[in-house]
């Protein structure tokens, strides 16, 4: 069993309701072929089983005029019974890799019960909760052009095209910086299957998930493709999502200064699992691991956006 394959197993082991653990091409995809680099992967091994594990995911974020080699923190995951001491072990390690690799600031996405013993073991910094947001389907949408994401899709202009087309950071904030490169990686996951809805203003990349039988239209990312978007851009962007899934709602995880989905809040004490953003600037990493860490000091990592698509969610 390959490296890889350990890992798949110990994760589709300790989440079976993730069919993406299951799928053969994923974690090839999500670890090695990443434009911005191979992952960081930090693992432990008993008696030839893999128990725990923790990968950082490279990124480049940007802000105003400058961009920065960033990470991600994903699958984070101890199998049941072996304790949480591994994978803040495991952390640890991946954070002192991250700074010998020059990035300089990173992010991780906690549900409720790991949060509050990430941070106190950690010194890492919470931003918040990210804000889960429901539309219902409704008129509108007109002149918006839809694209299933094809292989043979991801290989054309027209993706290039949007790429192009795409407003660069503004000046309040970082927000991950995508090129035609990582868009094409970002959207040939294996695991999922995506549409592309492109308006003048923005364009928006969407996912169909069933809930209870119901379909529903998840917004994964919204894309500013000038300045200053029309206020009502998102509205209609998931007007023409919703129709295009034959879904009754969509659905929003997280924020977005340039566009923003406005919809009904979801409290926080209805969603099953909820959903926080911790971030770990070089002061912060460099206490948690214990040596310096040269990068951006943790007050000075405000993000403009962060959304579904900027980490591994769907």
């Amino acid at each position: 069993m390959s490296d890889l394959e350990r890992t798949a197993a110990l994760l589709a082991a300790e989440h079976p309701d993730r069919a993406c653990f299951r799928e053969p091409g994923y974690l090839p995809w999500l670890y090695e072929q990443n434009p911005a680099g191979d992952a960081i992967q930090e693992s432990v091994d008993r008696k030839g089983e893999r128990i725990s594990h923790v990968a950082l995911l490279p990124q480049v974020w940007a802000c105003g005029g400058q961009t920065a080699p960033f990470c991600v923190g994903v699958n984070g995951v101890t199998r049941a019974g072996a304790g949480r001491a591994h994978f803040l072990a495991l952390l640890r390690r991946g954070i002192r890799e991250m700074g010998r690799r020059g990035v300089v600031a990173g992010f991780g996405v906690t549900n409720e019960s790991s949060t509050a013993m990430t941070l106190a073991r950690t010194g890492i910094g919470d931003v918040g909760p990210l804000p889960v947001v429901v539309r219902p389907a409704s008129p509108g949408g007109r002149g918006i052009t839809t694209h299933t994401v094809t292989p043979t899709w991801l290989a054309g202009p027209e993706l290039a095209s949007l790429a192009g087309s795409l407003a660069p950071a503004g000046d309040d904030g970082w927000a991950q910086h995508w090129t035609v490169e990582t868009l094409r990686w970002r959207l040939a996951n294996p695991a999922a299957e995506y549409r592309v809805h492109v308006a003048e203003d923005a364009a928006a990349v969407t996912t169909r998930v069933r809930h209870r039988g119901v379909p529903v239209t998840v917004v994964l990312k919204l894309l500013a493709r000038v300045p200053t978007p029309d206020r009502r851009v998102s509205a209609a962007l998931t007007a023409r999502a919703c129709r295009a899934d034959r879904s009754p709602v969509a659905l929003y995880v997280g924020f977005n200064r340039r566009v923003a989905f406005r919809g009904v809040a979801v409290p926080r004490r209805l969603l099953p699992s909820p959903l926080n953003l911790v971030l770990f600037g070089a002061d912060r990493a460099s206490v948690a691991v214990g040596e310096p860490i040269v990068g951006l000091p943790q007050d000075e990592v405000e993000l403009s956006c962060f959304e579904l698509l900027d980490f591994d969610a769907l």
